[in-house]
């Protein structure tokens, strides 16, 4: 992707993804080969959870945080998972954390990946040319980052921005070099996939749809798919609970053609309000711990 590559009318950017994903697909299936799976986790906090409670209960939304406190609470937890082939080279890191990815701001109308570009960049030079590295978003609905520069000058924000990519890089680097030892299985994969209706949350009568996939790898890794922009207490509370000890939570994952249900909340933050809270949702509350349940069940 360039940075001239923008729609047009006569051909919309939808169907300029559409097409991508669809040749990605198709180079994918070419390219197939046995994998061998592993799993780890560390810690790093890269993000501040913007819904600051008050002393009278309600949550006051923080979109700037120039001194970087970090409010909580977060979930600091990196997870990694990587394939092998059959000769023991990386072929795939993903790497997955609960921080959201707008560093650089509103005001930046630059086409960027952000920190998790920088990642990619540097875990797949550091590896191999056929080192593949993804990020998926965990439980970042409620998680600002913690670099959130707003210089007079934009093109000064990328510095921040490669600097929490390198922050990000080393953690996952020191994780890798953890799991050297492990070689990994290739015995088994198991996917489940379920949708539900509720309630809306504020129109009578009308009612929202989504859905949980479970993925288990070998029997010992497991991953749990929320879709639209579930909060960060999802996935302390899928850890907390899980069976495995490699279980790990993606959120932003649509599993079926229904419309993007925007904010999950989880019933405390709901209560208290703020931005992605209350008006920016459209689930009934409670909808969060359902689809947790869903999802393991």
């Amino acid at each position: 992707m360039q940075q001239n590559d923008f729609p047009s009318a006569e051909k919309p950017w939808r169907r300029t993804v559409e097409e991508r994903i669809l040749a990605s697909l198709r180079k994918t299936l070419n390219e197939l080969f046995p994998a061998h799976f592993a799993a780890s986790r560390g810690e790093l906090q890269l993000g501040y959870n913007r819904l600051v409670r008050q002393p009278e209960g309600h949550a006051l939304t923080h979109f700037e945080n120039p001194e970087r406190i970090s409010y909580g609470p977060v979930d600091p937890t990196v997870t990694v998972t990587r394939a092998n082939d059959v000769s023991g080279a990386v072929r795939l890191v993903l790497v997955s954390d609960a921080c959201y990815l707008v560093v650089l701001g509103q005001r930046n109308c630059k086409i960027s990946a952000g920190f998790p570009g920088v990642l990619r960049n540097r875990i797949e030079g550091k590896l191999s040319n056929d080192t593949r590295c993804v990020f998926i978003k965990g439980g970042a609905g409620d998680i600002n980052p913690l670099f959130l520069p707003r210089s007079d000058d934009p093109q000064d924000d990328f510095a921040d921005m490669e600097a929490m990519g390198d922050l990000l890089t080393e953690k996952v680097l020191a994780i890798l070099e953890r799991m050297a030892i492990k070689g990994g299985g290739a015995d088994s994969l198991e996917v489940r996939s379920k949708v539900i209706e509720v309630d809306h949350r504020f129109i009578a009568k009308e009612s929202v749809t989504l859905g949980a996939t479970s993925i288990l790898i070998n029997g010992d890794i497991s991953i749990v798919t929320m879709p639209g922009e579930p909060f960060h207490l999802f996935q302390d509370y899928l850890s907390d609970r899980a069976a495995l000890p490699n279980t790990f939570f993606f959120g932003y994952c649509g599993n079926e053609g229904y419309p993007w249900p925007s904010y999950v909340p989880d019933v405390m933050s709901a209560a208290r309000g703020g931005y992605g809270a209350s008006d920016t949702t459209q689930a009934a509350v409670g909808t969060g711990g359902r689809l947790l349940n869903l999802g393991v069940s």
